[in-house]
């Protein structure tokens, strides 16, 4: 497991890349500064973002399925999507919802559904889920 964190300190930022390494149990975490970026403000905060990640219920999307492996991709970054391939959902608290194509295009937070096959090299797409979403 990897993600960053990007935190604002005075004018400048820290971003943060954290990897977890199940095999030893341990986070490796390197920071570095950068200045201002004018996509920082469309990232959502990390504690309520982490909030959404454990509310939401993946189990409702996966159990369809029979992979070796499930992952969710999704940069906290607020974006308008219209995401026809594959099922698009709302993340309401513990539910889900789920979005027609004439509803789309839709705007919020992205969390991407993947599975993998046991040794597989390539993840398939499975689902794109939307938190603090308004549809244009």
């Amino acid at each position: 497991m990897s993600f960053e964190i990007v935190r604002k300190d005075q004018d400048k930022f820290i971003h943060y890349d954290i990897d977890y390494s199940s095999s030893n149990q341990t986070y490796i975490v390197s920071r570095h500064r950068t200045d201002s970026w004018l996509q920082y403000n469309r990232l959502v905060d990390v504690s309520y973002y982490f909030s959404k990640i454990h509310d939401f219920p993946f189990k409702r999307i996966t159990n369809k399925y029979n992979y070796a492996q499930y992952k969710i991709n999704g940069k906290g970054e607020k974006g308008s999507y219209s995401l026809k391939d594959h099922p698009n959902y709302i993340i309401d608290q513990n539910n889900l919802e789920k979005v027609s194509i004439s509803e789309l295009p839709i705007e919020g937070y992205l969390i991407h559904v993947l599975g993998k096959e046991k040794g597989g090299l390539k993840s398939e797409s499975l689902a794109y889920c939307f938190f603090d979403e308004s549809f244009k």
